[in-house]
């Protein structure tokens, strides 16, 4: 799919010409409400004082987003169905999938003449409602950068607003909430605003007074055709907002294509990461009672000690950035570090549900670089313990395209059973072939044997064969079945006494 490089000034127009419509608004409707940035935008209007009400598909009930709303006592229809939308409704937010403007929903909101914005929209609309407005992009870590910052905020009781990729972050905090508008801190997607209807990536109707990037890698493939195109997306993001006048830009100076990205754009901005080469750079790193400790240097001069509960290099670098950006902010520098020291990992963000004679952790990784930082965090902590995956590969389109890296993540683990492809409603699949098992056979041919393909209902009975004490499981993968075999897990190592 092409993407072209595109002024947004016309774009942040309309957002400005819908903002008091959804700031008066009193009921507000979400089409594909648990999806979990949806679910996010419903805490945060809700905390404005919204009436909320929403629509989705019945396979969504009991997940995360799901429950998360049912805490909040906010009503979700299980059918999209015209008949929801009435003149009762003061502004509708349709998705990015489930046909997004010409969802039945969507459509009876136009015949009826009530405003409504994709999602991409609605959260541009909300962000512009703050002073100090924090986008936090990447390839990968930007849910738990994103979280890491709204945390801070929430600790510090700054009146703030965030909404975070994840239902839950840090001891069952809601993904999105608002508590007033000093700041507010979003994730800035690069995906696609409607899936087969607009191409335009969903940061660009953002207006941030300030960019935290973690990294560009080449991901989304049924949208993306190459790391360039990916690139270009950033490109268009940052020029669009990056002001010549100071430096709003942090990126991670460690990361290749978003090094380049900022030197061949000319781009000025605030490097942070584990090289020499970074303004904010993590020192001393060290594994001390199974945790990550470091230092945090500008340039020479010392910041900060951070001891925390996260794991890995990669969310090292991440909170090396949150130091960066919340110094440049002029917080307090030591609540701040108090605050990372103490923030417990997001849900499914290589979180540890289970250790007694065996170990489980769960992490939402199904990209490769994710799945080698995970497993490389992992062997870390635990060098003596077998590592046995569980893996849920994500879409036919992001399968096919990493086959190959896919594998060669997977070889961090000692031993990896493979379910069936979750197959994602936003992707066409009549021109791409693969399946699990090619991933197993594509190992062998590169003399790797740790591959296995297992059919869901078989994996706790394999799992049995292979596990043995002091093991370590740990599940992957953004699909629906790794995430629900997380009890049945739990439940199997304290029946066989793990």
């Amino acid at each position: 799919m092409g993407r072209i490089r595109c002024s947004t000034h016309g774009v942040k127009k309309i957002l400005f010409n819908q903002s008091m419509t959804l700031y008066q608004a009193k009921t507000v409707y979400l089409i594909g409400i648990r999806g979990v940035g949806m679910a996010a935008l419903a805490c945060v209007l809700q905390d404005m004082g919204k009436n909320i009400l929403g629509s989705d598909v019945v396979s969504s009930h009991n997940t995360p987003t799901d429950l998360l709303l049912k805490k909040r006592d906010i009503k979700v229809f299980e059918e999209f169905d015209e008949k929801h939308i009435n003149n009762s409704v003061d502004f509708v937010v349709t998705p990015t999938l489930f046909n997004g403007p010409d969802n039945i929903e969507a459509k009876q909101a136009y015949k009826l003449n009530v405003d409504s914005a994709t999602y991409a929209k609605a959260v541009g609309i909300v962000m512009n409602w703050s002073t100090t407005r924090i986008a936090v992009c990447g390839s990968h870590g930007k849910t738990t950068t994103t979280a890491l910052i709204a945390n801070v905020f929430n600790d510090l009781k700054l009146k703030s607003t965030y909404i975070v990729g994840a239902s839950e972050f840090n001891n069952g905090i809601s993904g999105g909430g608002s508590t007033g508008e000093d700041f507010c801190v979003v994730e800035a997607d690069e995906y696609v605003t409607s899936v087969g209807f607009n191409n335009m990536s969903k940061f660009l109707y953002q207006n941030p007074s300030h960019i935290l990037c973690t990294n560009i890698d080449f991901d989304h493939p049924d949208v993306f055709s190459s790391l360039k195109e990916v690139r270009l997306s950033f490109e268009t993001f940052f020029e669009e907002n990056i002001k010549d006048t100071e430096k709003n830009l942090f990126y991670c100076v460690d990361n290749q294509a978003l090094n380049e990205v900022v030197k061949e754009n000319n781009l000025e901005g605030i490097s942070f990461g584990l090289s020499d080469k970074a303004e904010y750079q993590a020192r001393n790193i060290e594994i001390i009672d199974g945790q990550f400790k470091f230092d945090v240097y500008r340039r020479n001069l010392s910041l900060t000690s951070i001891k925390m509960l996260l794991k890995g290099d990669h969310n090292i670098s991440n909170m090396t950035g949150v130091v960066a950006l919340t110094h440049t902010l002029g917080l307090d520098i030591d609540k701040v570090s108090v605050s990372l020291s103490q923030f417990s990992p997001a849900q499914r963000r290589l979180q540890k549900l289970y250790e007694n004679k065996v170990t489980y952790y769960d992490d939402y990784a199904h990209h490769p670089t994710e799945i080698k930082s995970s497993l490389i965090a992992l062997k870390n902590l635990y060098p003596e313990k077998k590592i046995i995956v569980i893996f849920e590969p994500h879409t036919i389109a992001r399968t096919y395209a990493l086959k190959y890296e896919f594998v060669e993540s997977l070889k961090y683990a000692d031993y990896v059973f493979i379910l069936p492809i979750y197959t994602s409603v936003r992707e066409k699949q009549d021109n791409i072939k693969i399946t699990s098992e090619d991933l197993v056979n594509l190992s062998k041919k590169k003399g790797v044997g740790n591959l296995e393909f297992v059919e869901s209902e078989d994996v706790i009975d394999k799992l049995l064969n292979e596990i043995r004490p002091k093991d370590l499981v740990v599940t992957m993968g953004a699909g629906d079945k790794v995430y629900f075999l997380r009890d049945t897990l739990i439940k199997t190592f304290k029946e066989n006494n793990f």
